[in-house]
């Protein structure tokens, strides 16, 4: 949460530094909507996950990674999956931005095109590394496997 929190901020950064050739009014809206979500995000980490809270609770020499979690997809899993998040954040406050701006469709579209496939680029490469985690380490035998013998889901009887 609070790397999540980060990336929104930094992201939200990005986009009001980024806004020479957009239209001004959009970009202040849009910002505003990103401010409103790195604040619920924000007061998340401060009130309710406080990510450094947990340490009071833990053994002075601590438990360890869980072993399931020991392999390299899983180092980089989770981030290549929060930016494409940010991102859709980013998308969905720019189609708040121009509903309230009265701008047609195309335009946002147009505008953005370009930043939504590289979300779409990260979330694509965070869901394959996640499900070749899954198939490594879990041994699902596949998306549809059952067990290990690598039968089809619908095949299964038991």
């Amino acid at each position: 949460m609070l790397f999540w929190s980060w990336l929104l901020s930094a992201y939200g950064f990005v986009t009001g530094e980024c806004a020479a050739k957009a239209d001004q009014e959009l970009i202040a809206i849009a910002s505003m909507v990103l401010a409103e979500n790195t604040d619920f995000l924000s007061a998340l980490v401060n009130f309710v996950a406080n990510p450094f809270g947990i340490m009071d609770r833990l053994a002075p020499d601590g438990n360890g990674l869980n072993p399931l979690l020991q392999y390299p997809e899983m180092v980089i899993h989770p981030p290549m999956l929060l930016p494409g998040l940010c991102r859709l954040f980013g998308a969905i406050a720019f189609a708040l931005a121009s509903l309230d701006h009265a701008l047609s469709g195309g335009k946002v579209a147009a505008y953005h095109r370009r930043w939504t496939m590289v979300t779409w680029l990260f979330l694509t490469c965070g869901i394959f590394l996640g499900a070749h985690w899954a198939y490594a380490v879990l041994g699902w035998g596949g998306y549809w496997g059952c067990g290990t013998r690598g039968r089809m889901l619908l095949c299964c009887r038991g």
